[in-house]
């Protein structure tokens, strides 16, 4: 997991996936907000469902779906929410998904930093989750992500100091 930016007492991460038995929570039992980007749209839907549920297990509490098939992550992890419920398993957490077909990455990495909040916005952890290993990716989400983070009136992250690292 590498740090993207600290800000204001909240950190953001970036991590990329193989395989859903790979995924750590950004920070062992605290809850986090999570931007998934798939690059690929390849996940099957076992793997798929597998990780969902690992995300919701490890604290996420606001899933943002982007890239390829993001609308099948949403719809996996409504189902996972929707499952816990009528079986039972313990009161369901709060979890809101949301997901961003062909919207390009800087609107939803603005969605994730400055709309992606819950009620009591006492999170802190962020987490970028990138579903394939794709470096061009993990650089447009990391400047993005860092762009909103340090500037998040929308100034352009071409012109500002958003490509620096994190710190």
């Amino acid at each position: 997991m590498e740090p993207i930016v600290t800000h204001s007492g909240h950190r953001y991460w970036w991590t990329d996936l193989r395989g859903a038995a790979d995924f750590r929570a950004p920070a062992a039992g605290a809850p986090f907000t999570c931007l998934l980007w798939d690059t690929t749209g390849t996940w099957d839907p076992e793997e798929r469902g597998a990780l969902v549920e690992r995300l919701l297990d490890a604290g996420c509490r606001y899933l943002v779906c982007g890239g390829q098939t993001c609308e099948r992550w949403h719809d996996d992890a409504d189902e996972a929410l929707a499952y816990r419920v009528a079986m039972g398993d313990g009161p369901a957490p709060e979890v809101i998904t949301t997901w961003h077909a062909d919207e390009p990455v800087e609107e939803v990495a603005e969605f994730f930093v400055v709309h992606a909040t819950v009620a009591d916005n006492q999170i802190r952890e962020h987490l970028v989750l990138q579903v394939g290993p794709e470096w061009d990716w993990q650089n447009e989400l990391m400047v993005w992500v860092r762009a909103w983070v340090v500037h998040p009136y929308g100034i352009d992250a071409a012109d500002t100091d958003a490509r620096e690292p994190a710190g």
